[in-house]
């Protein structure tokens, strides 16, 4: 089977990966977490419908608390995901250069 421009981009990504695999995972769930936060924190705005004809402060109170701390959690989470997916770039970049410095220090001239 020949092998197409395609499958040796991937596979030049896939071995860059090769030690951040982990972080590459951490930063894909901490993504997944902060979705599940905001979907649940826009969620509980569901509790402010409800209590939309009796609009005291008292009744929405509740909602209104579960709607920020859920949106603060995810906001939190989405930096965190961020400083993650920055390490692994730099991290990915920096041993793209250190291979392409190896070979051209290698390579026969």
């Amino acid at each position: 089977m020949l092998a197409t421009p395609r499958n040796d981009t991937l596979r030049s990504y896939y071995r860059l990966l090769a030690g951040n695999r982990r972080l590459s995972a951490a930063a894909i769930a901490t993504s997944a977490a902060s979705g599940a936060a905001e979907a649940l924190g826009l969620a509980s705005i569901l509790l402010l419908f409800r209590h939309a004809d009796a609009a005291t402060l008292r009744s929405v109170a509740p909602g209104i608390g579960i709607l920020a701390a859920f949106l603060i959690v995810s906001t939190v989470l989405r930096l965190l995901v961020d400083v993650l997916i920055g390490r692994v770039g730099t991290r990915v970049e920096l041993s793209a250069r250190e291979r392409l410095l190896d070979r051209l220090v290698h390579a026969r001239w």
